[in-house]
């Protein structure tokens, strides 16, 4: 499920209640998802939305990785410095520094997702 642009739509608390009733339905319902990937901004620290959408997949127990795109528009001092704020964010929890541009990070993401889909199983119809 991809959820583009998640917290930038101007909704009520209304709205934000029935998407996570929404959500967390889609999420209860599938026993077949077995990681999540949550992707975040490599250039800025993560928002408030970004980590309660953490807290959030903790509490339903599905494995997932963390991803902050745009890795490439940072020198390797921003990167380091980046990789220790979101470490003090999402403690124990890996965040793979990532660009769609250079390719930095994709091979590992689709090892993660591989590994995660080897556990699934295909039901018999």
């Amino acid at each position: 499920m991809d959820l583009p642009g998640f917290g930038y739509a101007k909704t009520g608390k209304r709205a934000i209640r029935q998407w996570g009733k929404l959500t967390e339905h889609y999420f209860n319902s599938r026993r077949s998802i077995v990681l999540t990937v949550q992707i975040l901004d490599s250039r800025m620290p993560p928002t408030p939305l970004d980590i309660q959408m953490s807290e959030w997949l903790e509490r339903l127990k599905i494995p997932r990785m963390l991803v902050a795109m745009k890795s490439d528009k940072l020198s390797a001092n921003q990167k380091a410095a980046q990789s220790r704020i979101m470490s003090d964010y999402f403690p124990g929890q890996a965040v793979l520094m990532c660009s769609a541009r250079t390719g930095a990070g994709c091979k590992e993401i689709w090892k993660r997702v591989l590994q995660a889909a080897a556990f699934v199983e295909i039901p018999n119809d």
